[in-house]
Formats: C-alpha cells, structure tokens, sequence
C-alpha cells in the first residue's frame, strides 16, 4: 500500500489510481452529505459517508479522545481494497497522520504500540510530520491491541449495508472480542 499524506489544499476526489480518506468534518464530510441532512448518531452515516473510491469521515480533531471506533474500523476495511491512498485534513499534521500510521501499521509490520508505530513511521517517512494531537494519540494508544485485532472479514461484511448510504441499515461492524467503548 502507497501512503500519502496531506492537506485541505490536496483534497480531490478519489479515482481508481488513488483513493482518498477525508479525514475532515468541515468541509470534506459536511459538503458530501446532502445539504440540510443531518444522520441520527445511531445510523453509520453520522460518523462516515463512503463513495467508489472516496471515504469522508465525520471528524475533528478535539485535545480529548473523543473519536468513535467505528470510524477507525471502517477506515481499516477501506484501506484494505487499496492500493494507493491519500489520507488528507484540514491541516495535514495530525488526523491525517495518525490515519496514515494506522493504514500503514496495520496492512504492513504490526507494531505492538502506537507509539512504536508512531516512531517507525517518522524514520521510513521522513518528508511527513509526525505530530499527531494529543486526543487522537491518547485514543489510538488506549485502543491499539483492540484496533490491531480487528477481524477485517467482519468489517468486510457490515460494509456492504453502508456502501450504498441511501438506504444504510445502522448496524455496525463486530469485534472478534466483545469490547464497548
């Protein structure tokens, strides 16, 4: 898997040489929706809308880990069919980072840490910032082990009721181990 990593100014639409994760509420996500739609927080679609080759995450970048597990899961199953990506928000320094150590980590060498992770991404990726904010640091180190056994083949499946997004059953993907967060 290629990795790229950016900002707002490198936000383009997906194609079948380079898909792109959005990883910005405003505008990426708020613009895809349609306008005035607001999603229950219970339907899929409040936390991700997903076209061909594009996935629009409903995501901010709070000092508190105040990010959804589903949202890092649904980002594992779309990197998963990929070849190349770009992982993009607003900034390109944080969100879009941490994504692009998870994609990296996960489809690549598992590390036993984020942080392990975190530093071995900044040594093979020298041109990227590596400065996560805390609150994505904080989630993705407290859920690190859950994260990296996650059983692909399930999130695989959930999936296929939200690709069409219009008509998206609220179901959500299941854990190989039962976790709530």
């Amino acid at each position: 898997m290629i990795l790229e990593v950016g900002d707002q100014s490198e936000c383009s639409r997906g194609s079948e040489e380079r898909a792109v994760i959005h990883a910005c509420k405003f505008p990426c996500y708020v613009s895809r929706i349609s306008p005035a739609k607001n999603y229950p927080k219970d339907d899929p679609r409040y936390l991700w809308v997903e076209d061909d080759h594009d996935l629009y995450l409903n995501i901010i970048d709070p000092p508190k880990p105040l990010f959804q597990i589903e949202s890092i899961y649904k980002t594992l199953a779309f990197g998963e069919r990929r070849q190349k990506i770009l992982v993009h928000c607003n900034q390109g320094q944080s969100r879009s980072v941490a994504l692009a150590i998870l994609l990296w980590s996960f489809y690549g060498d598992k590390h036993d840490s984020f942080e392990r992770a975190k530093k071995d991404f900044e040594n093979t990726h020298p041109d990227y910032p590596v400065t996560p904010n805390r609150g994505i640091q904080e989630f993705l180190t407290t859920n690190w082990n859950n994260i990296n056994n996650y059983d692909i083949p399930t999130i695989r499946e959930s999936s296929k009721d939200t690709e069409n997004n219009e008509e998206a059953s609220p179901r959500y993907p299941q854990q190989k181990e039962a976790t709530n967060y």
